[in-house]
């Protein structure tokens, strides 16, 4: 037995890489199980409301932190310890694992500080009457915009937007209103708007709008409907301590901390306003079909629940609009958790590739699935193999997702430099997490060692390089149409985030540590015009699959009345 054994859960430390590597696929499972399970006995428009149900790594914490939890258990079980000290622990990891230590004989020592929970409890109050006098604040007072329409209009669009709002396309469906009247002439369509942050600079924008109309869905809010919001908000925070949380027990002090999250920064009572306002929208306007971006989101089921108890006869349509990867377990069910959620009449995918993998493994209705086209990527010829006649061997580092995999592609590019000297490296860091966040030895690497291509086109640095480096950016599928090899690396992710599912062609790589990836680097590099040929146009494709080019059959399959 190993005494004081020390086991740091934090995201940017690399001890439990192997642990999650390893037990991906069954940790995942449970996952979804466990909360698919609590899907089907709570379902209903206050459960749903809840960011943490819906599985979803990325928008709630509790994903995360149980695969932490699961992997500190798998050390334990496998290695044995008479004494654990855990580093980086949430209080309520601490408390998940001291119910399940009580059973097995573990000390767990914490300090004070994370056995000191008790203020979050008090302050969902407070965090629920915040989010209370913003919405009013913002919408409350606010003159509705005019509804044009003189008849119901045949199509709503529902969409995101924020301070980045063009005329000419939608962030989300592009310019899917002017397609559809190809097809159907005379066909009225109209925005629907969930206006984000910042709502000062937005909202006047959607007033200015020409070629569509966009009509923000708050503007449909009463104050009854705020009050009822606040007092369902407050009454689901009192209520959560007798929730029934099924069989895995010792994960209650998780699931109670997500849900209390869910009430502050996890938009709860956002998710709420939502179902009120669908349900006045359309019984207002009583649209014949509703469309939107389908990530099966908890925003999404509450507007599915007002649509149809506002105007029972409408047709619903979600659009799986961007790349999949292993990490988007909301999009998957557990046995019998769809026939309990809230699901649009179909779902139009972007092309085969993610609707084979969501048929495969999502547990969806037979036939809601249909694989129709992307609507916002437009692909340019794939650029011919570049000359390497100086012997150099340019990589393009595609960053995206967080500052862990910011820092751990850097470094992961640190050991590759030392076994492949030939490199020449540029990196492409997502706007939200730039180099300047590196620690400071890694940033002053890059500055002697890289080329920093933030903010570039990236057809230029797809042109420029010979190779793509990614852990879980969709730079990949561009490369690929492009015509670039790509090479996987892994930067920590809990859960995969490979956005090359299904079949993936033999044109993308794997490399588990720096040694493969300088070896694949370089078998790309000698590989004969012939060959390196032939695995390009499989690329693309895969590519064309994926992400299919519209035509007609395709963009009619976003209207109700079409198979």
């Amino acid at each position: 037995m190993a005494e004081g054994f020390v086991l740091d859960l934090r995201e940017s430390a690399d001890q439990l890489d192997l642990v999650y590597s390893r037990n991906e696929a069954r940790w995942k499972t449970f996952f979804i199980d466990w909360l698919g399970g609590l899907n089907r006995r709570n379902a209903g428009v206050g459960w749903w409301a809840h960011v943490s149900a819906v599985k979803n790594f990325l928008s709630s914490p509790l994903g995360n932190r149980v695969f932490q939890l699961l992997a500190l258990r798998e050390v334990v079980e496998t290695q044995g310890v008479e004494r654990l000290f855990v580093l980086g622990a949430h209080p309520a990891q601490i408390r998940a694992t001291e119910r399940w230590a009580e059973s097995s004989g573990i000390s767990v020592r914490a300090t004070w500080r994370a056995r000191l929970p008790w203020a979050l409890p008090r302050l969902t109050g407070l965090r629920i009457l915040v989010q209370f006098v913003r919405a009013v604040r913002h919408f409350g007072f606010r003159r509705p915009m005019p509804v044009q329409a003189a008849h119901p209009p045949d199509l709503c669009i529902f969409t995101y937007v924020d301070a980045s709002l063009r005329e000419g396309s939608d962030a989300f469906f592009g310019t899917l209103p002017e397609r559809l009247r190809e097809i159907a002439p005379g066909i009225s369509t109209m925005f629907i708007a969930h206006v984000q942050a910042p709502l000062a600079a937005t909202l006047p924008k959607l007033r200015q709008m020409r070629w569509q109309p966009y009509l923000p869905l708050f503007d449909m809010l009463s104050w009854r409907d705020f009050a009822w919001a606040l007092v369902r908000s407050l009454s689901e925070a009192l209520r959560m301590r007798s929730l029934r949380t099924g069989d895995e027990g010792w994960l209650r002090p998780l699931l109670l901390d997500a849900l209390r999250w869910d009430m502050g920064p996890g938009a709860y009572f956002n998710n709420l306003l939502i179902y009120r306002a669908a349900r006045r929208m359309a019984a207002r306007l009583r649209p014949a079909c509703f469309l939107y971006p389908y990530e099966n989101k908890s925003l999404e089921k509450l507007l599915i629940l007002g649509l149809r108890e506002g105007f029972p006869e409408i047709r619903i349509v979600g659009y799986q609009h961007s790349s999949i990867t292993p990490r988007h377990a909301t999009l998957l069910f557990a046995e019998g958790e769809a026939g309990a959620t809230p699901l649009p009449d179909r779902i139009v995918t972007a092309g085969e590739v993610t609707k084979d993998f969501l048929e495969r493994h999502g547990r969806y209705p037979e036939g809601i699935l249909v694989a129709g086209c992307a609507l916002r990527q437009t692909w340019g010829e794939p650029f011919a193999r570049r000359a390497s006649g100086d012997g150099r061997i340019r990589v393009l580092l595609a960053l995206s997702s967080s500052i862990a995999e910011l820092v751990r592609g850097v470094r992961f590019m640190m050991a590759v430099s030392a076994c492949l000297p030939e490199l020449e490296l540029g990196i492409r860091p997502h706007p939200e997490f730039p180099l300047d966040r590196l620690p400071a030895g890694e940033r002053e690497w890059v500055r002697s060692h890289a080329k920093e291509l933030g903010g570039t086109p990236l057809a230029d640095n797809l042109q420029w390089c010979d190779v793509v480096a990614y852990a879980s950016s969709t730079v990949a599928i561009e490369a690929l149409m492009r015509g670039r090899p790509v090479v996987h690396f892994p930067a920590g992710d809990i859960v995969g985030a490979d956005p090359l599912i299904g079949d993936a062609p033999a044109f993308r790589s794997k490399a588990a540590s720096a040694e493969e990836f300088a070896a694949a680097c370089r078998r790309w590099m000698e590989m004969d015009d012939g060959s390196f040929h032939a695995f390009a146009v499989e690329g693309v494709e895969y590519v064309a699959s994926y992400l299919k080019a519209p035509d007609e059959h395709s963009i009619g399959l976003f209207l109700c009345g079409s198979r």
